[in-house]
Parts: C-alpha cells; sequence; structure tokens
C-alpha cells in the first residue's frame, strides 16, 4: 500500500504522541545542592539538607581526592561522578547518619517518581585512615515532607572499597503506598549499622532525558526526508 506524504507524516506524529505520552507519567526527583557543591551548614550537614545521627552532624560532605577513588579503577572514570564535592557518612569511621530533605513536590497517583545517584565507597577517610570493619547497610526512604511517614524503603548495593556504583530507585504511590497520594515528597538515606563500618559516599545525578522522544522526533524526520528525496527527482 502507498502512503502519500501527509500520510507518513501523520503517522510518523502519532508515533511521537504516543511516545511522549508513554513518558508523561513518570517524575525525576531532583534534590536542592544535589551534587552537594554548595558545602557545609555551621553544623556540618550540607546545605539544604537535614542530618541526624552519632556523632553528630551524621553526614557532611568534602571533596574527594585520588586518595578515595583512582580514576583509572573507580568504575566511572573520575573521582567524583558529578561537580568536586560528596555527601559521607558517617563523619568520622564509628557512627551512623541520616540525610534527609524534604517539599520536593506533591506525590500524584499513577505516577512515578525515580531518584539517580551514585553509592561510593572511598579507599581512605579524608583524614589518611583507612576504614575497617563490614559493610554498612543504607536505606533509602520515599517520605513525606516532614519526615514523618515511611512509604517505601530500598536496601542499597554498597560497591568495594574505591569504587562507585550507579543507583536508580522509584516509588508509584499508587502501586507501593497509596496513602502518600498528596503527601510532601521527601528523601532519606540512613546509615543504619553504626561501629566500625567502612565509609559510605553519596552524589546525586539528574537522567538524560528519554531518548523515547528523540526517537519519535527522528521517525517524523525521516517522513519529512523521503518526501525531500522524491521531489528532488
Amino acid at each position: 500500500m502507498k502512503v502519500s506524504f501527509y500520510g507518513r507524516l501523520l503517522m510518523g506524529s502519532v508515533v511521537l504522541a504516543g511516545l511522549t505520552a508513554a513518558t508523561a507519567f513518570g517524575v525525576t526527583i531532583v534534590p536542592l545542592n544535589q551534587s552537594f557543591e554548595l558545602g557545609n551548614q555551621g553544623s556540618g550537614c550540607p546545605v539544604n539538607w537535614t542530618c541526624s545521627g552519632s556523632p553528630s552532624p551524621g553526614f557532611t560532605s568534602y571533596m574527594p581526592t585520588s586518595a578515595q577513588y583512582n580514576p583509572a579503577t573507580d568504575g566511572i572514570g573520575r573521582v567524583v561522578p558529578d561537580g568536586k564535592s560528596v555527601a559521607s557518612s558517617p563523619t568520622p569511621v564509628e557512627g551512623s547518619g541520616g540525610l534527609f530533605q524534604g517539599g520536593l513536590g506533591t506525590y500524584a497517583a499513577n505516577t512515578t517518581y525515580t531518584l539517580t545517584f551514585y553509592v561510593g565507597t572511598p579507599l581512605t577517610e579524608p583524614d589518611g585512615v583507612t576504614p575497617t570493619g563490614p559493610v554498612q547497610t543504607l536505606i533509602f526512604y520515599f517520605m513525606d515532607g516532614a519526615g514523618a511517614v515511611q512509604e517505601k524503603a530500598v536496601n542499597l548495593t554498597i560497591p568495594a572499597a574505591g569504587k562507585w556504583l550507579s543507583e536508580t530507585v522509584s516509588f508509584t504511590p499508587s502501586t507501593d503506598n497509596a496513602n502518600a497520594i498528596g503527601q510532601n515528597i521527601g528523601i532519606m538515606f540512613f546509615d543504619v549499622s553504626g561501629g566500625n563500618d567502612l565509609k559510605v559516599n553519596l552524589d546525586f545525578v539528574v537522567p538524560e532525558p528519554s531518548s523515547l522522544l528523540l526517537g519519535g522526533l527522528g521517525i517524523v524526520g525521516l517522513g519529512l526526508l523521503g518526501r525531500r528525496r522524491r521531489t528532488a527527482k
């Protein structure tokens, strides 16, 4: 069946509309000071974040060097995933910590909320001490803006010393916890193990725009290109 130029353009537009609709109900959560480039508050907690833990503040931020991550072997080819700084817990080798941020919007039904970030285990502490002990458990929470309701908890994979590992977690209120619909969006990381454990670093990354939309535009472009070729003959 021969399809006219306008028919092909319409088909491409329909495909594009479908791809756009398919991604319309996904939301990427973007925390404030996500790459920890704004430094620490007077308490030592990263700017725009709320910290907890023992000893206080539980979480802080610092600028790693090749002493913590070797770009040739750290899994990402650079010392820090994004910018120059990362979050770190516990503050000394011993201890525990929580890192929380709320007020990031409101949960809606039939929407998937996604957060992408890196977890890293440094080879040494900033002061040169080598951490020893079992790998701690880091738990991610989607919470309400007051930090009072746990919506979903996810145990994260902690990489080997000197490595960074990319993680993506998602939360859909309609299926994961319907009570979250209408509540404020919040996120929290918590090191629950305490003791003489390996330190964990965090750095957030916002993913690139979906390639699906670009693919739809490409389909429309192919239709225009085909029309242009026939006109030239």
